[in-house]
């Protein structure tokens, strides 16, 4: 009899340990992650859950609604929740790895990740610390094929069939490493102006390093597969198109919606230095963007010799006036405007077509401004020096971007894609050079 007492009080015991133990693990969630929000900073779907019945219930659960229904049939799931998301399907070993990764960066990163940025509460997607943890480049099978990315072009163009083809790395379980020989970005007529690396000087470690033992066996024993931006842009699924449905066994992703799987994925894997994040959310302080504030994207430069006409600026005040009068947006008060631009010459044309509303630009750090815009062709001229400067102001640019309460800009660059994608919500970001909707032509990006 006392035997069984004892028995039963010891099992009690365990009991409430389990319970205070998970207790304790809720609070801590709680306390990092804190309540889901329903403003403006939401990460929107675009899946109409009323009508779209024929998605499983994975993409169902992944699309749960974040508090606040956002605009026609569109489901809306706010940043902390998708960390949360992420964090679940992110067993415990995965995050033992990141506490390694993390002590192996070589810089000390305290005081960056300390610093309160004088900027809205969306720049904290990019400004702040990733609560998303890293990806583990050995979550693969490394006696099988290992693909070998090719990483050219220009950056945004290379970053987003990079991306296409990471994702599909890690669908098929396979290792993978980034070839940048041939990158135009590295590429010098001046050899001593070359860095060996692009990504390395600006990002964290992306994919497994060429010289890792894994990738080195997989060469010697013939198992390499070359991928390229075909592979990431061949078909519907390796695009991760709108409404497709994405299950990433080694990530324990089930039933991902296709868009929402690469804005998980860009913050997983594009992971720009602490220094760079640092120098680009203190640059957009400096230009006094503390309230909620709108971006206007303009490219020209060498997309004229790709066959793009550039669009005209007056679309560009239409889309920023229904914006502003808009009682849901901007309720009648017109914000700051960022302006990201290659060609810093229409910053004339801007002020002068609009006098009473306040242009801010990286392009007002600029000492000498050429007309003309960014042709990728220059870049074999440049030094260090010029390449550092550019991509810094390029760099500030991707960030307004991401940060700013309303996107306006044009289809045919693909740091359109690129911010898109690095943006918390989808119902904030219009496009005004195309006879087609805003909706339409990004559901096929």
């Amino acid at each position: 009899m006392m035997n069984m007492m004892s028995s039963s009080s010891s099992s009690s015991r365990k009991v409430m340990v389990m319970i205070f133990t998970c207790l304790g693990a809720v609070a801590l969630l709680v306390a990092v992650f804190g309540p889901a929000s329903s403003s403006y900073n939401n990460l929107n779907t675009n899946i109409n859950t009323s009508t779209n019945t024929h998605l499983s219930q994975g993409i169902r659960r992944a699309l749960q609604l974040g508090g606040k229904e956002g605009g026609e049939g569109e489901a809306v799931v706010d940043n902390k929740t998708m960390i949360r998301r992420v964090l679940m399907a992110t067993t415990s070993e995965q995050q033992q790895q990141q506490q390694q990764q993390e002590e192996n960066v070589d810089i000390n990163i305290n005081d960056i990740d300390n610093h309160q940025y004088l900027l809205p509460e969306s720049a904290d997607r990019w400004c702040k610390p990733n609560k998303l943890p890293r990806l583990d480049f050995r979550n693969c099978d490394t006696n099988g094929v290992i693909n070998q990315i090719k990483f050219v072009a220009g950056l945004t163009n290379g970053l987003k069939m990079l991306l296409l083809n990471i994702i599909q790395s890690y669908e098929d379980q396979r290792c993978f490493f980034v070839d940048e020989n041939h990158n135009h970005l590295i590429a010098r007529t001046d050899k001593s102006q070359e860095f060996d690396s692009f990504l390395r000087r600006y990002f964290e470690p992306l994919g497994l390093d060429k010289d890792d033992p894994i990738v080195l066996r997989a060469i010697r024993e013939g198992r390499v597969e070359i991928k390229d931006w075909r592979d990431g842009w061949s078909n519907e699924h390796a695009r991760r198109m709108e409404k497709s449905i994405n299950t990433i066994e080694s990530l324990h992703y089930v039933d991902f919606e296709g868009h929402y799987l690469k804005k998980v994925m860009l913050m997983r894997a594009w992971r720009p230095l602490p220094s760079v994040r640092h120098n680009s959310c203190k640059s957009l302080e400096n230009m006094g963007l503390q309230e909620e504030f709108m971006a206007w994207s303009i490219r020209r430069g060498d997309k004229t010799i790709e066959g793009f006409n550039f669009a005209p600026l007056t679309p560009y005040f239409e889309a920023s006036r229904r914006a502003i009068n808009n009682p849901e947006i901007f309720n009648r008060v017109v914000p700051k405007i960022f302006v990201a631009t290659d060609d810093c010459a229409v910053m004339e044309e801007i002020r002068e077509m609009e006098p009473s509303w306040t242009f801010i630009s990286e392009c007002d750090n600029i000492a000498k401004h050429e007309g003309g815009g960014f042709v990728l062709g220059d870049m074999t001229n440049w030094d260090i020096a010029t390449t550092d400067e550019h991509y810094r102001k390029f760099f500030v640019e991707l960030f307004g971007l991401a940060t700013a309460k309303y996107y306006v800009g044009v289809h045919y660059t693909n740091v359109a894609w690129w911010a898109y994608f690095m943006r918390a919500s989808n119902w904030s970001f219009e496009l005004v050079d195309h006879e087609l909707s805003t909706h339409d032509i990004i559901k096929n990006w």
